[in-house]
């Protein structure tokens, strides 16, 4: 499904960056996140049992 959401992102010429939270403990969704070209993002939770994972779409790559 992740894999899903990223190739429609690209497709669409408004849509820049996809972020998602996941809880820290939850490695599966991480390593989704992550084999699908999502990074750790600055951004802060005020749940200090998430994170936020980040993919910028690189429209030239398509």
């Amino acid at each position: 499904m992740i894999k899903g959401l990223v190739k429609w992102a690209y497709l669409d010429k408004y849509i820049h960056s996809l972020i998602g939270g996941v809880e820290i403990n939850n490695i599966g969704s991480i390593k989704i996140m992550e084999k699908n070209g999502f990074i750790r993002s600055k951004l802060d939770s005020p749940d200090k049992n998430v994170i936020f994972l980040e993919h910028v779409i690189n429209k030239s790559k398509y």
